[in-house]
């Protein structure tokens, strides 16, 4: 088994390449640790999941992401999942309703605008539950809403929840998979061009 990583970056002499296992976003230490250890078999021992006591940046990041006592976050996810994969089929849909010469289509209108609400829903959920707005979660929200009203056609609005999804990675900017912003800086740009 091998890897062929480029580099976005320069890496110094004797310094180690690592690879997240699990999207390092927004996941508290522990959640983290949990799912490693149980998906995994594993207890890591990066500078987000170590040293919290001797590193301020990790401490940092623990304080933020941590999710309050008793939350449980996995029927969000699988919410978000389910938005995620009927977004993913919509796209599908436009690509061959163009190339079929269709553009009305009152099945792809209804789940989008299906979306959109349970979206909403979720975001009122992590909010009550005083969920960081830096979790995972929340981020996730923020991407799919984007996502989903931009097919909508509502550049306007998607704009917004571009610039939300940004406004909550910025803390935790070192944590998250830099391919995952550059996609969104991509969905971004193209609704900037789409809004005019």
């Amino acid at each position: 088994l091998f890897a062929c990583v480029q580099c976005i970056d320069t890496i110094e002499k004797d310094k180690p390449v690592v690879l997240s296992y699990i999207p390092t976003s927004g996941i508290d230490r522990k959640e983290r640790q949990d799912t490693l250890l149980n998906g995994y078999h594993f207890t890591c021992q990066c500078v987000a999941c170590s040293g919290v006591e001797t590193n301020p940046l990790a401490t940092k990041w623990e304080k933020t992401l941590k999710l309050p006592e008793g939350n449980n976050v996995n029927i969000t996810r699988q919410m978000q999942y389910s938005c995620n994969e009927s977004l993913i089929n919509i796209q599908q849909l436009d690509e061959k309703l163009s190339s079929d010469g269709d553009e009305n289509n009152n099945e792809r209108d209804e789940l989008i605008a299906g979306c959109i609400m349970m979206i909403r829903m979720s975001m009122n959920g992590i909010k009550n539950q005083d969920i960081s707005p830096h979790h995972e979660v929340s981020i996730e929200a923020h991407r799919l809403l984007a996502a989903a009203l931009s097919l909508s056609g509502n550049t306007a609005e998607a704009l917004r929840e571009h610039q939300h999804f940004f406004d909550a990675i910025a803390p935790v900017s070192p944590l998250i998979d830099p391919v995952v912003i550059a996609a969104q800086r991509v969905e971004y740009a193209r609704d900037l061009w789409r809004n005019g």
